[in-house]
């Protein structure tokens, strides 16, 4: 069954030939100022994938309070990987997508949920601080 495997925060996220590299991925969320708005990269994988098949899948990030700090964004594919990436990727993937000027209102611990529509979710929690004290 298809599965989201994992998500990374980072500063940013790109290929180099066959490396898929992530720049200075975030253990915390730390913009200039609280309230304030931060850019970041959201990569994350996906396993179990079926060939010619059509997936959804739905990212929000919800404040310590569980409300929603932005609408939900929503993402449609067709997994139809090449015969090489079938040698190579054993039916898995990976999506980076870039968040630009997310508003942070307060501090505290932020939920980032990935959820592949009809299979799995995950989520990570990713506390957010100003630096400015």
């Amino acid at each position: 069954m298809a599965k989201i495997s994992s998500i990374i925060v980072s500063e940013d996220t790109f290929r180099n030939e066959n490396e898929l590299i992530i720049k200075n991925p975030y253990i915390s969320i730390i913009p200039y100022a609280v309230p304030g708005n931060f850019s970041f990269v959201l990569t994350f994988s996906m396993i179990e994938l079926a060939p010619s098949t059509s997936y959804s899948v739905e990212i929000t990030i919800k404040n310590p309070h569980g409300e929603n700090i932005r609408e939900p964004g929503k993402v449609d594919f067709d997994f139809e990987p090449t015969a090489e990436e079938e040698k190579v990727s054993k039916h898995t993937a990976s999506l980076s997508l870039n968040f630009k000027n997310v508003v942070f209102k307060e501090e505290g611990i932020h939920n980032f949920c990935v959820e592949l529509k009809g299979h799995n979710q995950k989520e990570l929690e990713i506390p957010v601080y100003s630096s400015i004290q």
